[in-house]
Order: C-alpha cells, then sequence, then structure tokens
C-alpha cells in the first residue's frame, strides 16, 4: 500500500498549493517542525530561585525542503517561477492554513504565514526547494492507524 505525505499550502481567499507530493515523487525532508510559548523568567532580589510563569502566545516555525524532478532544466525553472508566483501573492493576504500529512497522521494550522521558498539546489533537472512558514496553534490533528 502506497503511504500518503502530502504538504498543501492554501492562502485566505485562494486555490490550495501541493508543496510536496510524495506519490508524485516529490521527496520531503524537514529540518524544522518547532512549536514553543512565551514564558516570562524574571530574577528575584534576593531570591532563592527564580519567578517563572508561562504567557502563552504559542508559536513555531515549520521549514522543509522538497525535491522536485523536472523533463528539463526549462521546465524546472518554469515551474519554479510559478511556485514563487503563487506563493507571493499568497504574503499579500496575510495567512492561510498549512496541512501536512504524513500516513494516517495530519497537523492543520490556521492562521499560518508562508514567509520563504527558496532553491537549494538546482541539478540539471532536479530543483529543491526549501519553504519556510511562521505557525500558531495546531486547529486539527487527526491520528489513525495507516
Amino acid at each position: 500500500m502506497a503511504r500518503t505525505y502530502t504538504i498543501v499550502w492554501t492562502p485566505t481567499g485562494g486555490d490550495a498549493v501541493m508543496l510536496c507530493d510524495l506519490a508524485a515523487g516529490w521527496w520531503p525532508a524537514f529540518d524544522q517542525w518547532t512549536v514553543q510559548a512565551m514564558e516570562q523568567l524574571d530574577h528575584l532580589a534576593f531570591g532563592g530561585s527564580v519567578f517563572r510563569v508561562m504567557r502563552g502566545n504559542v508559536s513555531g516555525e515549520v521549514g522543509f525542503t522538497v525535491a522536485h524532478s523536472h523533463a528539463s532544466f526549462d521546465d524546472g525553472a518554469a515551474w519554479f517561477q510559478a511556485q514563487t508566483r503563487l506563493l507571493a501573492a499568497s504574503a499579500l493576504v496575510g495567512g492561510g492554513r498549512l496541512v501536512v500529512t504524513i500516513g494516517g497522521t495530519v497537523w492543520g494550522y490556521t492562521g499560518a504565514t508562508w514567509h520563504q521558498v527558496a532553491p537549494v539546489r538546482m541539478n540539471g533537472c532536479e530543483w529543491v526547494l526549501r519553504y519556510g512558514f511562521g505557525v500558531t496553534q495546531m486547529d486539527s490533528a487527526t491520528a489513525t492507524t495507516d
């Protein structure tokens, strides 16, 4: 049975953009997937320990590379230009929804912001792009046996 591995970006008011689809031969690699919350840390005068309290403000970064093979170098360049146009247009609307699906597990982030797409390597017909997104709290998660 084929495994599902997709990453989809849908800008607010726009159409979904497939950034990764393992079934299509687009090989992904995550290099950053952090979620953190703001913590207040105060060193108290003459205190034996510090004062710590969580202040919320959950945020994080999702960064990954995806390798795409094309019929020719020109096809790869045209594809990269189309990707950058789609993503740059989404930056103007202020956000969207990032959905990562691996097997039967889904992570959904509404209110995500796109902030980077860059070529990491152009090797003949293969293009490797790095994508970067800012995320807040995960609003949907499902896990099933795949």
